[in-house]
C-alpha cells in the first residue's frame, strides 16, 4: 500500500536502502513557482511507529523556521497527533509540498502563512 500510494502521487521519486539498511524515497518535487527542489524522505527503525524524517537535499535549506538542527523538516506539531501508524509517506510528502510552499512565501514576505506555536529562526549544520 505503501509503496503504490507513493508510486501513484509522486512516481518522481524512487525507494533506496541506506548502508545502514533505512529504506529512503528520493526524487524532485517542483511547486508551484516551478523551483525544484530534491528531497529524501527517510524512514526510521522504528517504522510506521515513528514517521519518516525529510530532508530537502539540493538546494541545501540553511536557515529557515520549521526546521530541526539536522535539516530535517518539522511538518506537524507532535501535540496535534497528525502522525498515526497507518499514515503513508504519499501523506508526509503532502506535507513537504506544504512546507515547501510555506518556505517560499516566508523567503518572499518574511511571514510563515501558516499557524506557528513558536516564531524560532533554525540555523542547521547539514
Amino acid at each position: 500500500r505503501e509503496q503504490q500510494a507513493m508510486r501513484r502521487f509522486y512516481p518522481n521519486l524512487e525507494l533506496a536502502k541506506a548502508p545502514d539498511g533505512d529504506l529512503y524515497w528520493k526524487g524532485s518535487v517542483s511547486t508551484w513557482t516551478g523551483n525544484d527542489y530534491e528531497i529524501m524522505l527517510r524512514y526510521p527503525h522504528r517504522f510506521p511507529f515513528a514517521p519518516p524524517k525529510a530532508f530537502v537535499m539540493n538546494p541545501k535549506i540553511k536557515q529557515s523556521r520549521h526546521i530541526y538542527p539536522d535539516g530535517h523538516l518539522c511538518l506537524f506539531h507532535t501535540d496535534d497527533k497528525a502522525w498515526q501508524p497507518e499514515t503513508t509517506a504519499a501523506t508526509v510528502m503532502t506535507w513537504v509540498s506544504l512546507w515547501l510552499h510555506c518556505y517560499e512565501a516566508w523567503k518572499e514576505s518574511g511571514v510563515w502563512p501558516r499557524q506557528e506555536a513558536d516564531d524560532l529562526l533554525i540555523t542547521t549544520d547539514y
